[in-house]
């Protein structure tokens, strides 16, 4: 939310948050966004699956 606060309100944002604070938080929303936004699928996708893909398989079937 402080990314909206600091960036996204116009005049308010202007007048509450100084350029070094915007471009912090405009900084921060990218650097966590992107790579959460492509981890999350394979954390997901870890924690379900990882311990059946590295098990070993039944060579009888």
């Amino acid at each position: 939310m402080k990314f909206v606060y600091a960036t996204q309100l116009a005049s308010w944002s202007l007048a509450q948050y100084g350029a070094a604070a915007r471009e912090t938080w405009g900084m921060a929303k990218h650097v966590f966004d992107l790579p959460l936004k492509f981890a999350w699928p394979f954390l997901l996708w870890a924690g379900f699956y990882l311990r059946a893909f590295f098990a070993p398989s039944d060579p009888s079937r």
